[in-house]
């Protein structure tokens, strides 16, 4: 048996994986704020012969509870029949949009909490919980080109990128061949994020233009695109030859 957690599974690219992955010999974990549309996710998993269990978990306000999160999805793992265990970070908020010194305590504390802080707990419970597990153990950490290139009015996207991108370099360096780990900018994709960004006003963002014109050329990247290169890539195979790639490489 396949075991698979995917954060932010709701919609978007988690939701792609998720109906991507979820097959035949495979149980997905999903995790996100909105519990309908997980349960709608689960019943089409199901026609395809897999298994969804659904999590309601806030990221943004409820990181005290991760390692209980955890604790419950590794318990229901039968260490026996795991064949593989992949847990795929992916949620994310870029709002908000704005310059530094603009910006509120709540802002950030949202932006961090989701992106940065409850990545990196998960993370480690994820490594603590299963140190004894025999089987694959893969992260899939779903990160963003700010992560080193930063652009004006995206600090905050920016960084806690860049830090979920430096904390998984470290794993990498300490837990050596024991585990599988990489970073994936998986390029423009045509989400909710987007029409985000379409609409910040101009002079927070002073590139709105060039993401205007993305979308009006149709060049932005489909999730199921980048959920089905994922699964070739990362979940069936690992091809990864860095930290961190691009997805648009393969």
């Amino acid at each position: 048996m396949n075991y698979i957690i995917i954060t932010g599974a709701s919609k978007g690219l988690g939701k792609a994986l998720a109906l991507k992955l979820g097959k035949a010999n495979t149980k997905l974990y999903l995790i996100a704020r909105s519990l309908k549309s997980l349960q709608d996710i689960s019943i089409e998993v199901g026609t395809k012969g897999g298994e969804a269990e659904t999590i309601e978990f806030d990221l943004s306000n409820n990181i005290d509870e991760i390692p209980n999160l955890i604790d419950s999805i590794i318990k229901n793992i039968d260490a026996k029949q795991c064949q593989s265990l992949v847990f795929i970070n992916n949620a994310g908020v870029i709002k908000p949009i704005d310059f530094i010194g603009e910006l509120s305590f709540e802002d950030i504390l949202v932006n961090f909490n989701t992106n940065c802080i409850s990545a990196i707990t998960l993370i480690n419970e994820f490594i603590k919980k299963t140190s004894k597990l025999k089987c694959l153990k893969k992260i899939i950490n779903i990160s963003s080109g700010v992560a080193y290139n930063p652009l004006i009015g995206w600090g905050l996207y920016s960084a806690s990128k860049s830090a979920v991108n430096n904390f998984l370099e470290t794993l990498i360096a300490e837990q050596g061949e024991s585990i599988n780990a990489v970073s994936v900018d998986p390029g423009i994709m045509d989400t909710d994020i987007q029409n985000y960004i379409r609409k910040v006003d101009e002079l927070k963002f002073p590139y709105i233009d060039n993401f205007k014109k993305y979308h009006k050329e149709g060049r932005l990247v489909s999730p199921d695109l980048v959920a089905n290169k994922i699964s070739d890539v990362y979940i069936d195979n690992w091809y990864a030859k860095n930290i961190f790639e691009k997805i648009k490489d393969y």
